[in-house]
């Protein structure tokens, strides 16, 4: 069960209210949504079914009918702020992600200009301001090499300032 990372198997994210459940075949993905149904029953809360989806990373999908409840296939789901597609296919929300990084670089010329504000000053607010907007939700993301150098380029931009 779940998809094998490196060397760890990922069964879930979890972020405040919202879960994701991580899975390499049909049958895992029905076991792992029955139990999760049937602990929230135990503990006494309750699934939202129209909101509960699931989606198929290359390869076609229908509903599920788990013993508790049918799930619903999607193409789309959204989690974080990301659109995770079937196809694998988010370059969309990445160079959106690069567009945002690059305006708050723009805001920040003045900031960046001044020479009163330490290396080690700059290097944190990159961190806390830039960098933080851009990879935000990036977990989730199938990043090709393309993509790759167009999130560090907006590194360089911001040092180029």
């Amino acid at each position: 069960m779940g998809v094998l990372m490196k060397e760890n198997y990922i069964y879930n994210l979890l972020y405040a209210d919202d879960q994701v459940i991580l899975a390499e075949d049909k049958d895992d993905i029905l076991y792992m949504i029955e139990s999760l149904i049937t602990e929230y029953k135990k503990w006494g809360l309750k699934n939202n079914i129209e909101k509960m989806q699931y989606i198929v990373v290359e390869g076609k999908g229908e509903d599920l009918e788990t013993l508790l409840e049918t799930v619903k296939h999607s193409d789309e789901y959204k989690y974080l702020g990301i659109s995770l597609k079937s196809d694998e296919r988010d370059t969309m929300d990445i160079m959106n992600k690069i567009i945002k990084g690059k305006r708050i670089v723009r805001r920040l010329h003045l900031v960046l200009r001044n020479n009163h504000n330490s290396m080690k000053n700059k290097h944190n607010i990159f961190k806390t301001l830039v960098k933080s907007q851009v990879v935000y939700g990036s977990e989730l993301w199938t990043l090709r090499k393309m993509m790759y150098q167009r999130l560090t380029a907006v590194e360089m931009v911001y040092w180029r300032r």
